[in-house]
């Protein structure tokens, strides 16, 4: 048994150093300048002909035939690279895909062949990606090449390997040389390490693969001028102007209060659910945000009772609320991702007491997996929503829910835009994001599947149990 042990070992490590070998060849100009291995993940560091550090890269095979590498450069971006016997890709050629993480986190994706077995992914610094990777147990690629499932536990310590590698070795070697031109482009572009435009720092990240593929040299002006052309004509839409941290999205918050302003407190209220049978109840942070007084909780048909605010997360609008008694029921989280086209329905309280003093129920469909910008926490949506129902919980046709009802789109502002008055866009904060915020706070939460589809009618009973209207005292805006 050692033997065969020793000997699968040894085929893996040859494997590996095939795919290092490769790795180099297809990034001219790169020497492994060390090498180390770890378990079974075998990595080198990189420099170039003067000694200056270039990459980390670190690799190991799965029985699926599959070998993958982590490699991480000085600029802190990295390179997530497939290798497959048994591909016969050109040099150059994309390939579109989906990254998914645990069924919590899902991108599009565009690979590039770097040869004709090896396939690799580009992600800037910043991309949200990484976060859901230190959290994630499985990641699935579903690809024009094929379909991959790798374990994480594994994989993000490799990563974490080529990361550390990179700053040994970044620290110990001489300066590079300055590339103005990117330099330039960079000052030019600077949503590129916003977190928010991700998909769009993807996608220029595999244009920018494939004229390197090309033989194009990226320390030249006109190099990044194709580089903009490019992604204008791959229909990228980008900001024109420097994005700031605090550059406030084009939509509303959807909670109620009236128009008048006065210098009076005044009542808001928005709408909330029982994620758990211990009492805590999810919200958004901008329904709770002002308050002055208690908040306080209400289920249909039973008496208010005052919640204690356990915590807030401002940049992605989640409040964590807790009964002083337990739940009687609670809603499941949808465990599977959701697609464009499935049926949600969206329960809360909009303009409370003014049209009914009881829940509402209204239902759609996912129009888009992203948000304004395509910010990838949130998901678009048709169901109508209305001040009042942020905070609410949006639910797939099995009753699990799938998102947070959070913003509608700013119509007199799109309207002053575009001159038409948009319909029916509305946004909801994704599953991934609220199971973090969830986990970050030991919150025992129930997550299931989707199956037979349950009529909307008794799914609306099902909610009354769970779902509360959320009201305060807030200084008046």
């Amino acid at each position: 048994m050692q033997k065969i042990f020793f000997a699968l070992v040894v085929a893996a490590l040859a494997t590996t150093s095939l795919f290092h070998r490769a790795y180099a060849q297809t990034n001219i100009g790169m020497v492994p300048s060390s090498s180390f291995v770890v378990n079974h993940w075998q990595g080198s560091a990189y420099s170039d002909s003067s000694g200056v550090f270039q990459s980390c890269m670190v690799s190991s095979s799965y029985v699926s035939g599959t070998t993958l590498g982590f490699a991480v450069f000085p600029n802190g971006s990295v390179n997530i690279i497939f290798v497959r016997s048994d591909w016969a890709f050109k040099i150059g050629q994309p390939i579109s895909g989906q990254l998914t993480i645990d069924q919590r986190y899902a991108a599009k994706v565009t690979g590039v062949a770097t040869a004709p077995t090896v396939i690799k992914i580009s992600f800037a610094p910043t991309d949200p990606v990484f976060e859901n990777l230190a959290r994630g147990y499985v990641m699935t690629i579903q690809s024009d090449a094929g379909n991959g499932t790798f374990k994480l536990t594994d994989s993000f310590r490799a990563l974490a390997l080529a990361k550390n590698c990179a700053q040994k070795y970044q620290a110990a070697s001489p300066p590079a040389p300055n590339n103005l031109a990117l330099q330039n482009w960079m000052t030019r572009n600077t949503w590129f390490n916003d977190p928010r435009y991700a998909e769009q720092a993807r996608k220029a990240t595999a244009i920018d693969g494939l004229m390197r593929a090309e033989g194009k040299d990226p320390t030249k002006n006109e190099y990044y001028a194709e580089l903009d052309s490019r992604l204008r004509n791959s229909g990228v839409v980008a900001p024109t102007t420097p994005v700031t941290a605090n550059s406030p999205p084009s939509v509303q918050p959807s909670k109620s209060k009236p128009e008048p302003k006065s210098d009076k407190p005044i009542e808001v209220s928005g709408t909330g659910f029982v994620v758990s049978l211990d009492g805590y109840v999810v919200t958004n942070n901008h329904v709770i945000g002002g308050c002055l007084s208690p908040i306080s909780g209400s289920a249909a048909g039973e008496s208010p009772v005052d919640l204690r605010l356990v915590s807030a997360d401002s940049a992605n609008d989640l409040a964590l609320l807790k009964s002083p008694k337990n739940a009687k029921s609670s809603v499941s989280i949808r465990g599977v991702a959701i697609h464009p086209g499935d049926g949600v329905v969206a329960i809360g309280y909009p303009f409370y007491g003014i049209l009914s003093s009881d829940f509402t129920v209204t239902n759609g469909i996912v129009s888009s997996l992203g948000g304004v910008g395509n910010d990838s926490r949130y998901l678009q949506i048709s169901a109508p929503v209305q001040p009042g129902n942020s905070g609410g919980p949006l639910l797939d046709m099995s009753g699990n829910v799938v998102g947070v009802v959070s913003e509608k789109l700013d119509a007199i502002k799109v309207a002053n835009i575009t001159g038409s008055i948009p319909e029916n866009i509305n946004f909801a904060i994704k599953t991934g994001t609220l199971r973090d915020f969830l986990d970050k706070n030991n919150v025992a939460y129930q997550t299931a599947a989707p199956h037979f589809e349950v009529k909307i009618s008794d799914m609306a009973a099902a909610a009354r149990g769970y779902t509360m209207r959320i009201s305060c005292t807030s200084k008046s805006e």
